[in-house]
């Protein structure tokens, strides 16, 4: 055990740069580890971690090798030129390389449980970036699992607004991963999928459930 903590909280101030001026601004981020220390920085049961950045072979165990040196191409360019801000890129490594760090803290057994502060990339899928989600943290944690911890099965739950359809698209024809997405119906809101009938394909038949 780390310290004897029970709860990991990764978090970085480097995300301080993931900021597109919308619902996604670093203040977002900072507003909520300032009140977590507030009220419970020196509680035993807590630890803040560092997350690392995620490395090539990370973002490989998800996104496709023609995706990957398409996002990577931005990290050098002004922010002017692109949506896609060195900033952006980079702070989507972030949360990649914290997503797959959650995991292997649970796991190891250092930690019972970890939160990321900004994680829960949804609409990203394995080739495109979309609703603001450039790689898949949740994705790239459940592969990690799967692939070098020995886990045969992963339960992902998605309670966000907007469905999951980045998830969803993932692992629609993996029968490892049962993906339940709770949210509102697809008829009124972005992106504008996740109904009853979308269960999965091929062998993931009936292991995605979408509930509006």
């Amino acid at each position: 055990m780390l310290d004897n903590s029970n709860f990991a909280i990764i978090y970085s101030d480097k995300l301080k740069e993931y900021d597109l001026g919308h619902v996604l601004t670093h203040d977002r981020y900072q507003n909520f580890i300032d009140l977590f220390q507030e009220k419970f920085g020196d509680h035993s049961d807590f630890e803040v971690v560092e997350p690392p950045y995620a490395s090539h072979e990370d973002l490989r165990l998800i996104h496709t090798e023609e995706y990957i040196h398409r996002i990577e191409r931005y990290e050098g360019k002004d922010p002017h030129d692109t949506p896609l801000s060195p900033g952006l890129v980079r702070a989507a490594k972030l949360l990649a390389g914290a997503g797959k760090q959650a995991g292997e803290l649970v796991q190891s057994g250092s930690f019972r449980k970890a939160f990321v502060v900004g994680g829960g990339v949804q609409h990203a899928n394995r080739e495109r970036e979309k609703g603001f989600g450039v790689f898949s943290d949740v994705g790239i944690c459940a592969e990690n699992l799967l692939r070098n911890f020995g886990l045969q099965r992963i339960l992902v739950i998605d309670t966000d607004a907007h469905a999951g359809d980045g998830l969803y698209e993932i692992f629609c024809t993996d029968s490892r991963v049962l993906f339940l997405s709770i949210h509102q119906d697809p008829r009124t809101v972005y992106p504008g999928k996740g109904f009853v009938h979308e269960i999965g394909d091929g062998e993931g038949t009936g292991y995605s459930i979408n509930i509006p």
